[in-house]
């Protein structure tokens, strides 16, 4: 059933942001998100690129997408399952029917294009009367699916902003068929470029056999 007529699902809140991996690294800083949280993001590579960014900040996390084994999001889930592991990126094809409880914060990293996709990541949270939340960030890239969102929010009993209740519905086929926008590669990030050069560095000397601070070796006396 539709969780949005239902009211169950999490608190939900929209986001505007002008960068999406700045604005997750100040929620992940600032507490705001309390695991297990759930990462919903539109394809396997941004999964991927998200999880490789967030990585070097030594948040406890994983990912599940097309491009992992069977295994390995078995292991994946469970882990998250169990609190081994407190975030975990996903896509929506990856997330069907993997049904788990007790989670608290669930963040559309990138915004769902059709109602059933919003709908169903929402619900993973605020289950059997829990709190919980649904943080969606979003840019000017993310317009086209703000209206439905809104109306979502606004269907489920929740405040929604009235410019994206005016802003352009999509009717019939054109609401179920969503063609995802074009967006630029997570990695391409300043601040996540020079923290793999670090981490590159800091595996380097241990390859070797020394950290950073430990200095050069003495040479021996002379007799």
């Amino acid at each position: 059933k539709d969780a949005a007529k239902k009211g169950r699902g999490g608190d939900p809140s929209l986001r505007y942001i002008s960068g999406k991996l700045s604005a997750m690294r100040e929620l992940v800083s600032t507490g705001e998100l309390v695991p297990p949280v759930l990462v919903f993001v539109q394809s396997k590579d941004r999964a991927s690129q998200l999880y490789e960014a967030l990585r070097f900040d030594g948040i406890n996390m994983d990912v599940i997408h097309a491009g992992r084994t069977a295994k390995e999001r078995a292991r994946a889930v469970q882990n998250f399952r169990s609190g081994a592991t407190w975030f975990l990126v996903t896509t929506d094809l990856m997330a069907r029917g993997m049904d788990i409880l007790g989670v608290n914060t669930v963040v559309n990293f990138d915004c769902p294009g059709i109602r059933s996709d919003y709908v169903h990541r929402v619900g993973r949270t605020g289950r059997a009367g829990r709190p919980g939340k649904c943080i969606t960030l979003y840019t000017e890239e993310d317009f086209g699916s703000l209206h439905m969102i809104a109306s979502c929010m606004k269907t489920s009993g929740n405040e929604a902003p009235e410019w994206m209740l005016q802003l352009p519905r999509k009717h019939g086929g054109a609401a179920k068929k969503h063609v995802p926008p074009k967006r630029s590669n997570i990695m391409d990030d300043h601040e996540t470029q020079q923290r793999q050069k670090k981490e590159k560095k800091r595996q380097l000397y241990a390859n070797k056999g020394k950290g950073p601070g430990a200095g050069a070796r003495k040479k021996p006396k002379k007799a």
